[in-house]
């Protein structure tokens, strides 16, 4: 009990602090380059035992002008070693348009809070990324805090909503951009489920920073 106290106290202390400093490193310009994207793909899910669990996804980004910006397929493998509380690996290959092929691997770690009269879940994710480039091999790097609240309407029905930051290492050590995230989810049936989302985010700390806005629509097949 007090290992999980003690968990929860550093990923609380992580998300608080990269935020404020967040908030406290961005210099917003007066003008973005705003671009729109559609974003759609799949996730295959399949429960090993209660402890662990494997994921394939494929989605595909398209700008405003029905271009393929990337299109990715991603590979990984879930741990859950207490109740609230998991690691994952993933391994994701992107192809792109601009021929900049990347390789990425991420490892997460997570943990997740319930308030039952209020039907809502916290949860907090930290991740680290190394993204290489095929072409090049020019590598970067990211620490990423997300939290996310999820309100559970009933069986069928949750909306959820979260917030993102990106903080740049490879000898850069600063914050680079933010991401607002609402969605939905719809359970189909036991095994289908589908989402749909509204997300905005931005660069900071860049000298041409552009922002972007996407409408996405992803579903979700768990075997049995």
């Amino acid at each position: 009990m007090d290992n999980y106290k003690t968990m929860k106290k550093i990923l609380l202390f992580l998300f608080i602090w990269t935020s404020l400093a967040t908030l406290n490193a961005q210099e917003r310009p007066i003008e973005y380059n705003h671009t729109k994207e559609v974003w759609t793909g799949f996730t295959l899910k399949k429960d090993l035992n209660k402890k662990f669990s494997l994921n394939f996804d494929e989605q595909v980004r398209i700008t405003e002008g029905s271009q393929i910006r990337v299109n990715f397929m991603e590979a990984g493998i879930k741990y859950k070693f207490i109740k609230k509380a998991a690691f994952k690996v993933q391994y994701r290959y992107s192809f792109r348009n601009d021929v900049r092929n990347t390789s990425r691997l991420s490892f997460d770690l997570s943990y997740k809070w319930k308030i039952k009269p209020a039907n809502l879940q916290i949860k907090y994710r930290a991740r680290f990324q190394n993204t290489v480039v095929d072409y090049t091999g020019q590598s970067m790097a990211y620490f990423r805090n997300r939290l996310i609240v999820t309100y559970k309407y009933n069986k069928k029905w949750s909306t959820y909503a979260y917030f993102e930051n990106f903080y740049r290492l490879n000898e850069r050590n600063e914050f680079r951009a933010n991401r607002y995230e609402f969605g939905a989810n719809y359970n189909i049936n036991k095994q289908f489920e589908l989402k749909t989302f509204l997300q905005y985010d931005y660069e900071i700390n860049v000298k041409s920073p552009s922002s972007r806005r996407v409408i996405g629509v992803l579903v979700k097949y768990e075997f049995d």
